[in-house]
Formats: structure tokens, sequence, C-alpha cells
């Protein structure tokens, strides 16, 4: 499905518009939760020498079963933009 391109009002200004605004701001939270899953993946990895099933959502601690190379090792991929 295609989004309209629609003139954005001001504060945006003539040169941008409402969808390269939303682009803008859905690129910087990809950016923002791929560094914090990255982050926290390799600082439990170094912390406890696994790759956990969970990771708890206030702490970041790796908790469930372990050795766990499921979704989680999609890290490496995220790593890469390879997805």
């Amino acid at each position: 499905m295609l989004v309209p391109v629609l003139p954005c009002p001001d504060p945006c200004g003539p040169a941008l518009t409402c969808a390269s605004v939303v682009q803008a701001r859905a690129r910087a939270l990809h950016d923002r939760l791929r560094d914090n899953v990255v982050s926290n993946i390799f600082r439990e990895f170094e912390r406890t020498g696994y790759i956990w099933e969970q990771y708890d959502d206030r702490t970041g601690a790796g908790k469930g079963s372990h050795p766990f190379t499921g979704w989680s090792a999609l890290v490496v991929a995220i790593m890469a933009e390879r997805y």
C-alpha cells in the first residue's frame, strides 16, 4: 500500500513532506531499538557466557533456557542489517 505524500504544514517547511518526517522518525526508532537489542544481548553474553532465550524487560538480564541460539541468534543478522 502506497502512502500518499502530502505537503506537511509548518514547522516542517516546504522542502519536507509529512511522509519524510514519519520516515525519519521511524528510522531513528529503528536505530535505537537495534542498538539496544544488540548491546543488551552482547552485555549479557559477556556477563554470563550465554545467549539466553528471554531477557527481562526491565533489567535486560537473561532468563529462561540457555544456551539458546534461536531468535536471539538473529542479533548477528541485526548487526549486519541483513533481514
